[in-house]
């Protein structure tokens, strides 16, 4: 009984500590208004202007660095082959090792795609260990 008051007292002091802050909360309407204004006319523009690019216009290396940025986005994507669009690393990540199993057997033996796989097997093993000591070492106590 004492652990469960104890959590509970836990999980109940952040939201009583913030509860006589009551100006957190509070806005200033006009504002608000006058900023969604100049969101719809930015929205207005856009939609009369598609064929505008002006982040190329404006400065011509963060259109750059944009484009660098959207082919490098996907950091656990090596290539092509995927197997039903997920990359290796999150199947061996969710599915554990049958995750790994099957990368391995319907990628025709593949070592990097298992590899990969593999990689998020540990992953997933050392997360989900690390959750459950947390989760039961604060029990034990």
């Amino acid at each position: 009984m004492k652990k469960l008051l104890f959590s509970f007292v836990l999980l109940a002091l952040p939201v009583l500590s913030y509860a006589s802050k009551a100006d957190l909360f509070s806005y200033d309407v006009q504002k608000v208004k006058a900023l969604f204004v100049n969101a719809d006319a930015l929205d207005h523009f856009v939609e009369m202007n598609r064929d505008i690019n002006l982040l190329e216009k404006i400065n011509p290396a963060i259109a750059n660095w944009k484009n660098n940025a959207s082919e490098s986005i996907n950091l656990f994507d090596k290539g092509p082959e995927k197997l039903m669009g997920i990359p290796p690393f999150w199947w061996g990540f969710f599915l554990n090792w049958v995750g790994v199993l099957l990368v391995y057997l319907l990628t025709d033996h593949n070592k990097e795609y298992t590899r990969d796989a593999l990689i998020g097997f540990l992953v997933g093993t050392v997360i989900y260990v690390g959750f459950y000591f947390c989760w039961w070492g604060s029990w034990l106590w």
